[in-house]
């Protein structure tokens, strides 16, 4: 307490007037539990609790009830702009955030790790995008992929705690990380510099809100493609090895701390794609459009949606920002929160009876006359229980040693 106290002082005296570091006084605190996560041993950093992962599902890929749903799901999207009218922006919005919304199921479904600063990867990729394209100039697809490849660098220094910290450490040093950039890189020149922000253009043959959704929504496919795509391949099942025992996965000779690395710089651009998409839906955009809290929120919301990756995203941001648009009850939206709360704590809670059912205690119950439930091993007879093993019951084939032969020494 006594040296976040003096820092945060000294801080404050130290930065003076600085526009671009004005913030970095309150940052100070994040500042300091990141640092101490970073350089404390590890040995003095004990995992305690027990982790609750459920496994990924990709059952609805496949059958014949899976693609009928799939054609459904495609043919609603189609017709959105026909049927939502105004409020199809609502629905570009959702489909900006399903990047953002991998990039997280991809930390934390596959790879087993959580991630709170994928917000502010979103809002880096979106003031980048903001400096090309509007600010610069550059064409729009070239600004898009330049934003996110300059927000990978960004996402690589947050596999450097992931290779040394896990659970609930991961957590806190990724939350901090988030708070930083939110407080101080915001900030800079070079990003959103001040509260006027950014500005970009949409792409000139989908200027029209519809014609901007059908733009997000082929990008939002691509992306979804990608990611269903890589959690068939080899990386995927590295990731999923990777999230169940990183100890197993490195005594089969696969260097983890490289696997960290790539899925953080993916997951990164991930959310720049979605956060260059989010600039041109509205025109300009600052750094009160990505508070690093939104992270914590998400990742709760993508808990509660499911456990497939791809279609928790696409419920989620439909969750997250269509569902409270069409809401018209002003009691229904002041209870908003609290239904979020109360589904966060019963998906927890469900996970952790699932993993309970998973071990097999059944053998162990009986019923009310103390017999074994018929699913249960036929019980041992008794006397079997107390026979003599068969290998010291049976005849040996060697004959027999004679006396002289057995007390003859060596």
């Amino acid at each position: 307490g006594l040296l976040v106290g003096v820092l945060h002082e000294f801080v404050g005296k130290w930065v003076g007037s600085s526009t671009s570091l004005a913030a970095l006084p309150t940052a100070v605190p994040f500042l300091l539990l990141f640092v101490v996560l970073l350089f404390t041993p590890k040995g003095k950093l004990p995992d305690f609790g027990q982790v609750v992962r459920a496994q990924v599902s990709r059952s609805w890929l496949r059958g014949r009830q899976a693609r009928l749903g799939g054609v459904l799901l495609a043919a609603l999207a189609l017709t959105v702009p026909f049927f939502a009218g105004a409020k199809t922006i609502l629905f570009t919005t959702a489909l900006v955030y399903v990047g953002l919304l991998l990039s997280i199921g991809l930390l934390m479904r596959l790879s087993g790790m959580v991630s709170l600063c994928q917000v502010g990867f979103m809002g880096i990729g979106a003031a980048i995008f903001g400096r090309l394209e509007g600010g610069a100039g550059l064409p729009w697809p070239i600004a898009l992929l330049l934003a996110a490849l300059l927000t990978v660098p960004f996402g690589a220094v947050v596999a450097i705690p992931a290779i040394r910290l896990s659970g609930l450490y991961l957590t806190l040093a990724t939350f901090g990380y988030g708070i930083l950039v939110e407080q101080i890189l915001y900030r800079q020149p070079w990003l959103f510099a001040n509260s006027a922000g950014v500005h970009a253009n949409r792409p000139p043959a989908f200027q029209s809100d519809s014609g901007y959704y059908y733009f997000v929504l082929g990008i939002a496919v691509v992306l979804s493609a990608l990611v269903a795509a890589l959690e068939r391949a080899r990386l995927g099942r590295l990731l999923r090895a990777l999230g169940d025992s990183p100890r197993a996965l490195a005594m089969h000779g696969t260097n983890i701390n490289v696997l960290r690395l790539i899925v953080f710089c993916v997951a990164s651009f991930l959310a720049a794609v979605s956060g260059a998409l989010y600039v041109p839906l509205f025109g300009s955009v600052n750094g009160d459009s990505f508070p690093s809290f939104t992270s914590l929120v998400l990742l709760a919301l993508l808990a509660i949606c499911g456990r497939n990756v791809v279609l928790a995203a696409i419920v989620a941001g439909l969750a997250y920002v269509v569902a409270p648009g069409y809401l018209n009850s002003s009691t229904l939206v002041n209870a908003l929160p609290m239904i979020f709360g109360v589904s966060a704590i019963v998906a927890a809670l469900g996970g952790i009876r699932g993993r309970w059912k998973e071990t097999p205690s059944w053998p162990l119950r009986r019923d009310w006359s103390g017999r074994v439930p018929s699913r249960s091993p036929a019980p041992v007879p008794l006397a079997s229980r107390h026979a003599a093993p068969a290998y010291l019951t049976a005849r040996s084939s060697l004959p027999t040693p004679s006396y002289s032969q057995r007390t003859a020494r060596p």
